[in-house]
């Protein structure tokens, strides 16, 4: 049974809650070391393929407005569907 769910995956690549904290914490410009914690980006994960290879239709949006027009499709289409959202 295909459920009509759209996900959306807020894609940018980072902890950026964390890197609030570490500024906020008063601790300068974080190195490298402390750099690389914060990244998930190694690998980037292809959301758009692995939903593809789960039979889920999937795009890529990175404006506003195209974020609004996937989420109407997605909508207005039958089964899953996945949105990822570039920040």
């Amino acid at each position: 049974m295909k459920r009509n769910v759209t996900v959306i995956v807020f894609a940018n690549r980072n902890y950026q809650i964390l890197k609030g904290e570490y500024a906020q914490g008063g601790a300068g410009t974080p190195g490298q070391g402390a750099s690389n914690t914060l990244s998930i980006d190694r690998p980037a994960l292809n959301w758009t393929d692995l939903a593809a290879g789960h039979g889920v239709p999937a795009c890529k949006v990175s404006t506003l407005g195209q974020f609004s027009d996937a989420m109407r499709r997605a909508h207005a289409a039958e089964g899953p569907s996945l949105i990822k959202l570039l920040l």
